[in-house]
């Protein structure tokens, strides 16, 4: 077992043999793999999900609720499904899974899109323009591509996010400091894990 973090080398590593099996392949090369015979394709519903977690902490600009709120307004998930995952998975909308036996389909908070509506409670805040620093785990361009995608959809509500890569060993010592000065954006592979 050897940890890649690139998407891109992680399958590179399995077309050339160095790898005999691998989990978490981009969105992008999913159909291409689906179609090549000289490999073996399988897919199940996960638990898996990519959160974007603000830092709460008293004294930390997310320690506002409304600009919690006015995140998940501007935030287009299908799109990011359709272009980001190549429409490989579903849109998710909190933590539990459809394939989990406690997920609830009516449970759709923000299901559309609300640019003007996270522009007026911005607004409402009092503070002016709403910027951060935006977490991103490095070494993986599907990973970067998909914050880019929420970058550009934070812009549509004046929403400044300022992408910073670190290692994604640094970006939860982070968190669990709670010293990060705006979100993060980390998965969970819905596996039992210790961290």
């Amino acid at each position: 077992i050897k940890p890649i973090t690139n998407s891109d080398v992680r399958l590179t590593n399995l077309k050339t043999g160095d790898a005999h099996l691998a989990n978490n392949i981009a969105g992008k090369d999913v159909a291409s793999l689906k179609s090549d015979s000289t490999l073996s394709y399988k897919e199940l519903p996960g638990l898996a999900y990519d959160s974007i977690v603000p830092n709460r902490k008293e004294a930390f600009l997310f320690n506002e609720a409304r600009y919690v709120k006015a995140l998940s307004m501007a935030i287009d998930r299908q799109e990011i499904l359709d272009k980001a995952f190549f429409g490989n998975g579903v849109v998710g909308y909190g933590t539990i899974a459809p394939s989990h036996f406690a997920y609830d389909a009516n449970f759709k908070p923000f299901e559309k899109p609300d640019p003007d509506g996270a522009k007026k409670l911005i607004a409402d805040v009092g503070k002016g323009p709403l910027q951060f620093e935006f977490l991103v785990p490095a070494g993986d361009p599907a990973l970067l591509q998909q914050a880019q995608l929420i970058q550009a959809q934070l812009r549509r509500a004046d929403i400044d996010a300022q992408l910073v890569q670190l290692e994604f060993a640094q970006i939860l010592k982070q968190q669990t400091d709670h010293v990060f000065k705006g979100v993060t954006y980390v998965g969970w592979s819905g596996r039992i894990d210790p961290d």
